[in-house]
């Protein structure tokens, strides 16, 4: 019989082990590739609590789905602070930053935020577009 419990904890022990840390892992900020085609880039981000993501720029226009209720602080590169409340189940549209600072996002809430973000492609096409037509038209 106790060569048998010997056995299980054997096979168990380290099964328990990787699943505790998939746990904690999860916990951390990061990112996960979802989908992309020629019009679309879709990743899902956890943000831990007071763990800000690298700076970084929207190069195009981006739709933020919340998946889980939470309070973005977006830090620009100058110091500058803007609120930002996500909503589970809400979207809302981030137009392209190009000619924006850089900046930051901290979520100041106490547990992790989760989103879907979808880099809208074609809408950098769109306005690429809008500008050669805009210039057609002088």
């Amino acid at each position: 019989m106790s060569s048998l419990l010997a056995r299980l904890t054997a096979i168990l022990l380290p099964i328990l082990s990787l699943h505790a840390q998939e746990g904690t892992e999860s916990a951390n900020t990061h990112s996960v590739f979802q989908f992309e085609n020629e019009y679309v880039k879709v990743w899902k981000s956890v943000i831990a609590p007071n763990e800000p993501v690298d700076f970084y720029r929207h190069e195009c226009g981006s739709i933020l789905v919340g998946l889980k209720d939470g309070v973005l602080n977006k830090v620009d590169e100058n110091g500058e602070v803007e609120v930002i409340a996500v909503e589970a189940g809400k979207a809302f549209w981030i137009p392209s930053e190009r000619e924006s600072p850089t900046h930051s996002d901290v979520n100041v809430g106490a547990d992790p935020l989760e989103v879907m973000f979808i880099e809208v492609k074609a809408a950098e096409a769109a306005e690429s577009s809008e500008a050669d037509q805009s210039t057609e038209d002088e």
